[in-house]
């Protein structure tokens, strides 16, 4: 599977090839799952997770949308680079799967207006 990390600079992001493995299931959640824990470590200290810090509440996948629902405490948060970064490298990891048409991201269960407070998140992420 492709992972998305920043570079050690936190000036773009590194594409980075890593096995993963995960329970089989009708949804396929577990694998979306996986995915989205692998973007949690880089294993390398040449690569920056931006995902380390954010808690993974659940993960479901129904009709080409994979909805990730998760918790950002304080220390996850990232400036505006750093913000940008993070949901390309989500939109990246989780759209290299031919069969994700879209991406609904909630924090708390909850659809806001920016992941951190700098840009615009879209209701789904589409892919390009």
């Amino acid at each position: 599977m492709k992972l998305y990390y920043a570079d050690k600079d936190f000036m773009e992001l590194q594409e980075a090839t890593r096995d993963i493995s995960y329970e089989a299931s009708e949804d396929n959640a577990g694998k979306y799952k996986a995915a989205f824990e692998g973007l949690q470590q880089s294993g390398t200290s040449d690569l920056i997770s931006l995902w380390e810090k954010v808690q993974l509440l659940s993960v479901a996948f129904a009709d080409g949308e994979v909805t990730l629902d998760i918790h950002l405490p304080d220390e996850a948060r990232l400036g505006a680079d750093g913000e940008l970064m993070a949901l390309d490298s989500l939109q990246k990891t989780m759209f290299q799967f031919d069969e994700v048409k879209s991406i609904e991201l909630l924090v708390d269960g909850k659809k806001l207006e920016t992941l951190m407070g700098h840009a615009d998140l879209l209701h789904p992420m589409t892919r390009e």
